[in-house]
């Protein structure tokens, strides 16, 4: 394995850091469009109308613009570590699907 330096990991990180300001962005023109806090550019924008509800909690995790920038951090870091993209960017969801969880776990059961 080669080394990797810390200068190209920071490079990766802030191209994703530039995705990351253009959703603060878009959510916040979709929070004046539609009066609700709970606005998120994702599939929780067809559930808004019942933000308690489980499905919506659900599909408001999914937000489009965390996908993008779990993309473009999967085909950094496989660049920059040369290695395969695929399995970058399985281990990268992984860990945003167990983070995702941890998250609404005492949301959606009460822990």
């Amino acid at each position: 394995a080669r080394a990797v330096r810390y200068k190209k990991v920071l490079e990766v990180v802030g191209l994703t850091f530039i995705i990351g300001t253009l959703e603060r962005i878009v959510s916040t023109a979709l929070i004046a469009a539609t009066g609700s806090l709970y606005a998120t550019p994702g599939p929780g924008l067809l559930l808004l109308a019942e933000p308690e509800s489980k499905a919506f909690l659900i599909l408001s995790s999914i937000n489009l613009f965390t996908l993008w920038e779990i993309g473009v951090a999967g085909i950094g870091l496989a660049a920059v570590y040369d290695r395969d993209l695929p399995k970058i960017l399985v281990l990268l969801l992984a860990l945003w699907l167990l983070w995702t969880g941890v998250m609404l776990f005492p949301v959606l059961f009460g822990g």
